[in-house]
Formats: structure tokens, C-alpha cells, sequence
């Protein structure tokens, strides 16, 4: 999930691997081909995740340079360089937050105002007065903690104080939303805002779920202060257009009901869609499910994985996250990598295993530059993330002879040519028995 390299648009654009390193508040990078040294660059531009417009930062830093970053908020970004008519881009992930901003904001409140409008006021804690917003963008609740493709739902210029309307709002499912306010190149979060589009009867009504094992979700419906309403009936479908997806399983269902996802097992890990009506209105919500029968990972509260990238270094890391996507630390019993076949979706032979921890360097030198598979193995639980290493390597020198008589081996995470009671590393060189 980590590592996004795209080519460039044009067809006869030479061919180079954009490069990224990340480290505290400061962002490097290359361009690595074929040809002796890294070619000029005309502009570097990085993006919010999911947007082509407005970049986050712009400026004509070269390949030697590094590029201040600390404005960033932790998460997922663009990085887009380019070199005459070519652009490079992969999806960068900063770690640490972003330094202090240019206005203090102690407020940053949203008020809906009926029928389909909004007010917003931003409060400042000093006498610098009202900032001046250059954009005005309403996204998901999540929007700054989720991947690239997270939907902004709509775009407007206002000021503190203003009344916006959200009518283009009206026909999606409803949601909890955010107003992400743009000053000086700076992304400022309000409270979040429950818009209910048609549904204003059962403005209050709010349902989780929560996956249990063995393969079951228990539904928990809120309605405020008032009694929660009857549920006319509920039916699952993929995430997460209603009207083009197929419905997996249905039934009537109430408050503190447990479903049976005895439908799903068997279907890849994804996020599935829950549509509940209640009379004329229906209202939605969503749970992820991993296919399984029983899930260890799940009872172990772990949820994925996160690997970072080090060109200069030749090396990854990889870190856990819970379910709540923050870093979460357990021992690992073990890692192994495979290749991996993106056409087939398949992984192939094991080039490399350790017991790495999480944030422990994992030396990838020995690897070629293309997909891999990483394992990580906790008890009974066991996660996998793909990952593309692109870095440049040195030439791989020949081992005197090559015949029969040469094999390969993988010894304790490091993969060794044998031949003749001879041991030679990847490179050619002798390794001398003890």
C-alpha cells in the first residue's frame, strides 16, 4: 500500500524511478535511470492525498536538495516531479505532525442551518483578527487519516461567519463531514458536522458495528435521547455505491442484533456497506471484514501493516497498526519476503526472512528492483503488505563458475551462491568459513 510508482504520461520520456526518503520535517528524493547522473528538474510540486490541484507545497528543488516539509500534517501525500514534458510521481507518508502554524485558532465551529446551509466561525487566540481563507473544502469525518482516495464533497470560497450552501450534499447517504479551511497554504480541520439530506426525521439516528469472532457483527443504533426507531430492513453490499453494488445478505434486523457473515467467508479481506431504512429514509454505515472463519489478527487487534522506505540506505521498515490505524507494538515472531506477481496477484519463492521488530532496519540489497511481498507472522495471526523496491544497486559481479555444481541458499535471512564447499555473497566476494 505504501509504495505508488507511477510512469511518466508521455511514451518517449526516458525512463527513471522517482525515489523518496522521509525523515522528521524534511523530504528527499532522486530520479534513478540509465543514464549517468540524475537529469535536471523543472519543478517538484506534493498534494494533498487524492487532489490534482492547489499543491501543498511547490518549488524547483533538484535531486541534491532537501525539501522543508514541516507545514505537513502526518499522512499520505503526492509527490510530483517534473522534468521537461515528464512527470514523476509516487504517494509519500509523513510520520510526524506538523510544526506550529501561523494562526493560533482555538475555534473552528460548524452550525447547520436548515434548510441545507451552513455557518462556519473561525476564532483566533490573539488580536491578529480574522484570517483570511483562501478555500473552503467539506470532506469526510476522516479525511486527514485515510488513504489517498478519500472523497472531498464539495469546494467553495467563504469567509468566518459566512452561511454556505450544501445543497450539492443532498442525495448522497448521509455522513459526518468536515470543513478544511485553507490559509496560507495551511489546512485547518473544523468540528465535525451531521448532514442528513432527505432524512431529517432520523437526524440523530447513528449505528457501528463492530466485527466479533467467529465471523459476526454486532449492530449498535443510537438515536440520541429518544427511543431508537424500528428498522424496516437492512442489506449489505461492497463498499460503497448502493445503487451498482450487490447485495451479499439482507434480513430485519434491530438495535443489539448480531449478524452472521457466514455469506462473506471466503471473500478477499474489504470494506463492506450496511443500508438501513427506516420508512422513507435510508441511512448507512460500514464495517471491514476479513473473509475469515476465524480471525487471530482481529482477536490480537492488529489491522495491517506500514512499511517505509529508504533509498539512500538501501533498507525498510515496516511498523503495526491497530484498528484504529495508529502504531500499535507487539513481538513479531517472524518476517519473510516473497516475490510477488502483481498480473496473477500471487506470491512467489521466499528471498529473505529475519525476525525483524517493527522499526527495525531490514537490509533489501540483496533484492532485485520489483514487487515484493512482505509476511509478518504474530502467534496465529499472520499480515502481508506489497511493497516495489526501486532503489539503485550495485552491478552484481559474476561468481567464478557457473554450472551444476552452483546452487543458492538462504541462510538465516541471506541469500549465499555455494559452490565447491565455497560460499560467496551476491556480489562475487569469498565468505570465509569459521
Amino acid at each position: 500500500m505504501n509504495v505508488v510508482i507511477s510512469a511518466a504520461a508521455e511514451t518517449d520520456c526516458p525512463e527513471y524511478c522517482l525515489n523518496a526518503t522521509v525523515t522528521n520535517q524534511l523530504l528527499h528524493f532522486s530520479l534513478s535511470g540509465h543514464q549517468a547522473s540524475e537529469p535536471y528538474v523543472d519543478s517538484v510540486r506534493i498534494f494533498a492525498a487524492g487532489e490534482t490541484e492547489n499543491p501543498e507545497i511547490a518549488t524547483h528543488a533538484q535531486g541534491d536538495q532537501y525539501i522543508d516539509i514541516s507545514k505537513l500534517d502526518r499522512g499520505y501525500y503526492s509527490l510530483r516531479v517534473n522534468v521537461g514534458g515528464c512527470e514523476y510521481s509516487r504517494i509519500i507518508f509523513k510520520r510526524q505532525e506538523a510544526v506550529a502554524r501561523e494562526w493560533d485558532i482555538c475555534s473552528f465551529e460548524t452550525e447547520v442551518i436548515k434548510p441545507h446551509s451552513l455557518r462556519f466561525s473561525i476564532a483566533v487566540n490573539d488580536a491578529q483578527g480574522k484570517p483570511l481563507v483562501d478555500s473552503l473544502w467539506i470532506v469526510g469525518l476522516m479525511y486527514n487519516n485515510q488513504s489517498p482516495s478519500q472523497r472531498v464533497y464539495m469546494k467553495t470560497s467563504a469567509q468566518s461567519g459566512d452561511t454556505i450552501d450544501i445543497q450539492p450534499l443532498f442525495g448522497n447517504a448521509e455522513t459526518d463531514y468536515q470543513i478544511v479551511a485553507w490559509i496560507n497554504g495551511m489546512d485547518y480541520y473544523s468540528n465535525s458536522f451531521y448532514y442528513c439530506g432527505a432524512c431529517e426525521k432520523y437526524n440523530n439516528v447513528h449505528a457501528a458495528f463492530t466485527v466479533i469472532n467467529p465471523h459476526h457483527v454486532v449492530m449498535n443504533i443510537t438515536n440520541g435521547s429518544m427511543p431508537v426507531p424500528p428498522m424496516d430492513s437492512l442489506w449489505v453490499t461492497t463498499y460503497f455505491n448502493h445503487s451498482a453494488s450487490e447485495t451479499l445478505l439482507s434480513g430485519v434486523f434491530q438495535n443489539g442484533d448480531t449478524i452472521d457473515l457466514e455469506p462473506l467467508v471466503g471473500r478477499k479481506a474489504a470494506q463492506y456497506t450496511v443500508w438501513m431504512q427506516f420508512g422513507d429514509c435510508i441511512k448507512k454505515g460500514s464495517f471491514e471484514f476479513s473473509g475469515l472463519e476465524y480471525d487471530y489478527c482481529l482477536a490480537a487487534d492488529i489491522h495491517g501493516i506500514h512499511i517505509e522506505t529508504s533509498y539512500q540506505e538501501d533498507k525498510i521498515q515496516y511498523y503495526l497498526l491497530d484498528y484504529d490505524y495508529r502504531e500499535t507494538y507487539l513481538p513479531v515472531d517472524s518476517i519473510w519476503i516473497q516475490t510477488y506477481d502483481m498480473e496473477t496477484n500471487t506470491s512467489g519463492a521466499v528471498v529473505y526472512s529475519s525476525r525483524a521488530q517493527p522499526g527495525e532496519d531490514i537490509s533489501v540489497s540483496a533484492l532485485k528492483n520489483e514487487m515484493y511481498n512482505l509476511f509478518v507472522k504474530i502467534g496465529d495471526c499472520e499480515l502481508s503488505q506489497i511493497f516495489y523496491k526501486s532503489w539503485k544497486t550495485q552491478a552484481i559481479q559474476d561468481v567464478p563458475v557457473q554450472d551444476e555444481k552452483t546452487i543458492k541458499i538462504l541462510n538465516d535471512g541471506h541469500l549465499y551462491i555455494l559452490r565447491e564447499d565455497k560460499r560467496y555473497t551476491l556480489l562475487g566476494q569469498s565468505i570465509i568459513s569459521r
